[in-house]
Order: C-alpha cells, then sequence, then structure tokens
C-alpha cells in the first residue's frame, strides 16, 4: 500500500471520488472454480507480466493472452502519454504522475487424467494494477466485456463475461486486482472489448483495444499455435504471427498457416463416409509439398519426414478432404499432444 502523504491527501481530497467501501468492488467469480486453479492462473498471469511484452504464453498448461499499457504526464506539456510498455529511462527521471496497467484473459483447461480431460475448463480475466510512478493516477476505470460466437466473424453478441473497475486515488494500490472466473461450456471464439480511462491531476485519456478472435474448445484449450509440453515447466516462445489476432501456427518451410475453422457448429461424419488416408496418399502430398516448396532439408539438414505427421486441418472426422490446402506437416509431439486432444474436445 503506497504511503499516503498528509500534504496530497489534503490536495488530491479535491479531485477525487467520495471513498466507497473496499466491498463494493470486490469481483464475484461468475463460476466457482477450485482455489488452487484460480491461484494458478493468477500466477500465471503474473509470470506473463515479468516477461515485459504483451502477447500470447503457454505458462503450466494455461493460455495467457496479455495486453499492457503504462501512461505518463508529461510535465511540461501537462498532457498525458499511452504506451505499450513502461518506456525505458535514467533512473534519476522521476515520474511524479503514472501507472501501469495489465488486463487479459487466461484459459484454464483440466488436468489431464487416464488419457482424457474429465473435469471443467475455466477463463480467468484480469484486469491489474501493475506499478505506479509518484503520485500515480487520480481516478482509474476500465471496462471489460468478453463476448462469444459460434463464428470466426461473429457476430459476437453472446455475454461470457465482464470487469467494470472505478477506483479513485484512495481505493487501488500497486499490484490490485479484479478478475473473474467464468466456466466454459462449449467451443467458442471470443472477443475482448476494453475501454480504458485514466485521470490525473492536470489531464487525463482514454484507450480502446479489441482482442480477438480466440478460439477455446470446451475444455478452455486454446486452438494451438505452438508445441506446448505441460512436463516442461520452462516459458516456451511466443506463437507464430504479430500482435494482431488470432496467431496461428505457420510452418517454418512453406510458411502456411494452420488456420482456423469458422465456425464451432461442425458435425462430426460418420466413419463409413470419411474419405479415406493412408500412407500412399501420405507420399503422394509430400511429393506435392516438395515440388511446391522445395526440399526442408536444404533449409535445415536434420529434418525427417518420419518425425512428422501429415495433419488435416479440418480434420476427416468433421468432413475434411484430402486437398493439398487441408494439409500440413506437424512434429508429431505437437500434433498428438496438442493438436489431436484440441479436437478431441471439440
Amino acid at each position: 500500500m503506497r504511503r499516503k502523504w498528509l500534504s496530497l491527501f489534503l490536495v488530491l481530497s479535491l479531485f477525487v471520488t467520495p471513498f466507497l467501501p473496499t466491498d463494493a468492488f470486490a469481483s464475484e467469480a461468475t463460476a466457482e472454480a477450485p482455489k488452487e486453479i484460480k491461484k494458478q492462473a493468477a500466477s500465471a498471469f503474473e509470470q506473463a507480466i515479468k516477461k515485459g511484452e504483451e502477447g500470447k504464453y503457454n505458462i503450466d498448461g494455461m493460455t495467457v493472452n496479455l495486453k499492457k499499457l503504462y501512461a505518463v504526464v508529461d510535465k511540461k506539456n501537462k498532457t498525458v502519454e499511452i504506451h505499450d510498455e513502461k518506456p525505458v529511462t535514467s533512473q534519476r527521471k522521476i515520474r511524479w504522475e503514472a501507472v501501469e496497467l495489465a488486463w487479459g484473459v487466461t484459459f484454464i483447461p483440466p488436468p489431464r487424467e487416464n488419457n482424457g480431460y474429465p473435469g471443467d475448463g475455466y477463463v480467468l480475466t484480469t484486469f491489474m494494477v501493475v506499478d505506479t510512478d509518484g503520485i500515480g493516477a487520480l481516478n482509474i476505470k476500465a471496462d471489460i466485456d468478453v463476448n462469444t460466437s459460434n463464428e470466426l466473424r461473429g457476430p459476437f453478441n453472446e455475454d461470457f463475461t465482464a470487469i467494470n473497475v472505478d477506483w479513485n486515488w484512495f481505493q487501488y494500490s500497486e499490484g490490485d486486482v479484479e478478475n473473474t472466473v467464468t466456466k466454459v461450456e462449449n467451443t467458442k471464439f471470443y472477443r475482448v472489448n476494453t475501454d480504458i480511462t485514466v485521470d490525473f491531476l492536470f489531464d487525463s485519456d482514454s484507450h480502446s483495444e479489441t482482442m480477438g478472435p480466440l478460439l477455446a474448445n470446451k475444455k478452455a484449450f486454446e486452438y494451438p499455435c505452438e508445441y506446448y509440453n505441460p512436463a516442461d515447466n520452462t516459458l516456451p516462445p511466443k506463437c507464430h504471427g504479430d500482435s494482431l489476432y488470432p496467431q496461428l501456427y505457420q510452418d517454418p518451410f512453406s510458411d502456411k498457416v494452420m488456420f482456423m475453422p469458422i465456425t464451432t457448429q461442425m458435425q462430426q461424419v460418420p466413419p463409413e463416409e470419411r474419405v479415406e488416408w493412408n500412407n500412399e496418399k501420405r507420399g503422394e502430398y509430400i511429393k506435392q509439398y516438395i515440388d511446391t516448396y522445395g526440399d526442408p532439408k536444404k533449409k535445415d539438414p536434420s529434418f525427417n519426414w518420419s518425425d512428422y505427421d501429415i495433419h488435416h486441418i479440418i480434420p476427416r472426422e468433421y468432413g475434411g478432404q484430402n486437398n493439398f490446402a487441408n494439409l500440413i506437416p506437424l512434429k508429431r509431439e505437437f500434433h498428438q499432444r496438442n493438436v489431436t486432444p484440441w479436437w478431441t474436445n471439440y
């Protein structure tokens, strides 16, 4: 808790809104997830923040989608500047009015048991005051609306969860968090709309941003875009792609992406109606791949096709065909540990 100097109290009391009890801002989770899961998800979110950059991170089996903002007053011009991250400056430079904020959604799938995922999945939606410089902001307002849809292009008119924060200087401290935990029932596309307003002594500024679409299945596994081994405690690199969503897996040899399905409403095709796939068709695909993109061994001498599965981007179980556009080579570990389980819980 920041020290409340008497002089600042007298000045700022003229500007801030009346004090409200802390309980008025307490989060009420929309679904009661086990306490240990909440704790692990909160820890994963904080680990992502410490990495410094916003983006998508896989941590302990959870997927954190992190956004950040740093608002600081330019004292010379008495205006507010908003940055994606805290600027690096001389340690001697003191900012008297600045605040660093972070927000995002964390997908929390259940633990694996007996080659399956019998538990429930959840989504943690978070807003956090990461740091303050000087006296910080007089008032912080944030509206985070998470909406879902069955279609990639929407409309996103299904209310999933929301966070509404209105904190004055007396009501927040560094590290304060507002969050909701919401149970996942079905495979959905998610879109996160965020509106933030930060008021300082001389000026204020607002920031609006949309994150998504994000695709997660009914167990809260986000559509895989990189190989992640839950047994490995190291933090993998971020997914391929830039800051725009969706971020997708990209084959490093052809630059082809493993596109998302455009709907969550595909129905399974009876086994007898699915297209056939065998070693002969696999060989035909590999030949066409080399003819189209070149031999991967020329880029990576250690490359071996025996280490790769040929993945149907839209699986045969859901009507996917053997056409070249629907096929992509995936490392076997990635395919069998991440991609196939995702579709099993589609």
